[in-house]
């Protein structure tokens, strides 16, 4: 039985409802319906509230080991299932892994001069590696930036292109052999063939000027 137009509940009722949704807000929700206006106003009302909220170290686990232990029911496997083997499905899994390969070097808008946090992240670590090593000198994400565009984003190596690999940074002269952190002694090569030049010294960027090869735009 719905409740009267106009009908307002008293204070006391009020603070009753509140401790009730407090102790125990499973049980106290449960069944409610809310209209779509009414589940809209809660959704945005929660974006607000969570925009810049930071939350305890507690809180974080909480959230983590939420979900750990739940499974689906078998309904709903089967409905995962049919769905994984459908046209729709399977064009989804398709187009997925192809947009990886395509966004794979490819610069983010969003970001100053389309550079991710995590690319300048994955940097400062290399350069917190190599000063931990000893290393000589150091050299800017900038400068890196600028080595990579100079070469067309080109391995040096195996002569592909990014999106298709990623380049990695090489160092000529290994740290282990005594060789600089300067940009000088930096080479970008795709991660293949930086993992198959292990300990060598080899110079792809004498050898390419060299040999007279144009770079790609």
């Amino acid at each position: 039985m719905g409740r009267r137009a106009g009908y307002k509940h008293t204070e006391e009722t009020k603070v009753k409802m509140r401790r009730a949704r407090l102790r125990n807000p499973v049980c106290y929700w449960s069944g409610k319906e809310f209209s779509d206006e009414h589940k809209r106003n809660i959704g945005l009302a929660m974006s607000v509230v969570l925009v810049g909220s930071k939350f305890s170290d507690e809180h974080k686990r909480n959230l983590s080991i939420a979900h750990i232990g739940n499974k689906h029911s078998e309904e709903t496997k089967e409905k995962l299932r049919r769905w994984a083997n459908s046209s729709e499905g399977r064009e989804q899994r398709v187009g997925a892994s192809k947009l990886g390969v395509e966004k794979r070097g490819q610069r983010v808008r969003s970001y100053p001069k389309g550079i991710s946090q995590r690319e300048k992240k994955l940097f400062r670590n290399q350069r917190y590696r190599a000063s931990k090593r000893g290393a000589v000198g150091s050299h800017t994400f900038e400068e890196w930036e600028d080595l990579k565009e100079s070469f067309g984003y080109m391995c040096l190596c195996c002569k592909r292109f990014e999106p298709e690999i990623r380049l990695t940074e090489d160092h000529i002269v290994p740290l282990s052999m005594g060789g600089s952190d300067y940009i000088d002694n930096i080479q970008p090569l795709c991660r293949s063939c930086n993992s198959g030049k292990r300990a060598a010294t080899t110079n792809y960027r004498d050898i390419l000027r060299e040999g007279g090869e144009e770079i790609a735009d």
